[in-house]
């Protein structure tokens, strides 16, 4: 029988289990921040020197289909097998208790972009330099974020797309047109020779953008909305949102800009139209004014992008409620924490602590192939 090695409160196996969390989403698992959370309270439970242990553990808690789980044990292996952990004596004691180490390079599971598995490899959608690709948008110079443009708006093309109700004439298909196919038995003599076909057409779906524009993502946000621009010009069921004390719409700038490709000019009127740039942060009032004001803008079916580092100035009970309200009105409700990227990072900030309940996923927006995962992801959603 195994003894429980002592990891509870460790920060080299909490670090970890964050970062199998993320590299099981980038293989294309639908991971929750609260089966991470699971996972990472759970490990104390067990021996963590046993790899059949924690896989097993992982397997309860981040498989919940018969299919997924070819794909959880391929992407088990592939992370585990660049982790190692050995159990280091420091020094003796009395209870005999020994200290965990990681041996393990903390850089690779964060960037980890793998292929999901209908074949298309996201990485190949932009063909730019690697170390731009993996360059925090935080410290890129002027010339790297012009020529970030170009990638984003690769990406930007590769939106969900959804299965409409409505149906359109097709060359095949399983459903038959049977009214279209008497009238066109006309012209034979009522003997319909050609049976017509009819499918579900699909359509983008629609995605609702808010981006955290305070003091503490002021180094982000030009990225960030250059990012919300590229959407825009790639799909017009995109509503854009920035916020810190109030919040502003910005749709209009951002799609008035891609209609006459002049990306700087939307670019700088979303700026102006944004006062409170650079401010403090109010996110729940922010999203009640949102639910409150411009109801539409939340269309049916649509993905919400939140993206803000949950510093917090305002009511964090308000956030709670309004978070939650939006998660039900809405298909998927997904926060990005461009902080998430940097090593040893957790999201300890109370903004974060009263969101991760009422969120589907936890994500980085740090670089590009933080982008890629997220385009990963929202490509997986049904």
């Amino acid at each position: 029988m195994h003894r429980k090695t002592e990891g509870k409160g460790d920060p080299a196996v909490t670090d970890q289990a964050v970062r199998f969390a993320r590299h099981l989403r980038s293989a294309g698992l639908d991971v929750s921040p609260a089966q991470t959370l699971d996972f990472v309270h759970c490990l104390p439970l067990i021996d963590v020197t046993d790899h059949h242990a924690v896989r097993d553990a992982g397997l309860a808690i981040f498989v919940h289909k018969q299919e997924q789980i070819a794909l959880y044990e391929r992407a088990f292996d592939r992370f585990w097998s660049r982790a190692v952990l050995n159990l280091a004596g420091q020094r003796d004691r009395v209870d005999d208790r020994r200290e965990l180490v990681w041996e393990v390079d903390p850089t690779q599971a964060i960037h980890t972009v793998e292929v999901p598995e209908n074949g298309v490899d996201r990485r190949d959608a932009w063909s730019g330099n690697e170390q731009l690709r993996r360059r925090d948008f935080g410290g890129l110079s002027e010339p790297e974020t012009a020529a970030l443009q170009q990638a984003l708006h690769s990406l930007a093309r590769q939106l969900p797309i959804r299965r409409s109700r409505r149906r359109a004439p097709a060359l095949r298909g399983r459903r038959i047109d049977l009214r279209s196919s008497l009238r066109k038995s006309v012209r034979t003599g009522g003997d319909p020779l050609r049976l017509a076909r009819r499918r579900q057409r699909l359509k983008p779906r629609p995605l609702l953008l808010l981006c955290d524009v305070s003091g503490s993502m002021e180094r982000y946000a030009r990225v960030l909305l250059q990012f919300a621009y590229a959407l825009t010009a790639a799909h017009t069921q995109v509503e854009a949102f920035v916020f810190a004390t109030q919040l502003t719409r910005v749709s209009q700038q951002l799609h008035n800009g891609a209609r006459r490709q002049t990306a700087q000019t939307a670019l700088d009127a979303a700026m102006v139209a944004a006062r409170d740039w650079g401010g403090g942060t109010r996110t729940g009032s922010c999203l009640y004014t949102l639910r409150t004001r411009w109801p539409q803008a939340l269309r049916r079916g649509a993905v919400v992008l939140l993206i803000s580092d949950g510093c917090d100035r305002g009511d964090i009970t308000l956030l709670a409620q309004e978070l939650a309200s939006l998660q039900r009105r809405c298909h998927r409700l997904i926060w990005l924490n461009p902080w998430l990227g940097q090593e040893g990072y957790q999201p300890s900030v109370r903004g974060m602590q009263a969101a991760l309940p009422h969120i589907d996923h936890l994500l980085p927006i740090h670089n590009l192939l933080s982008l890629e995962q997220l385009v990963t992801i929202l490509s997986n959603i049904e």
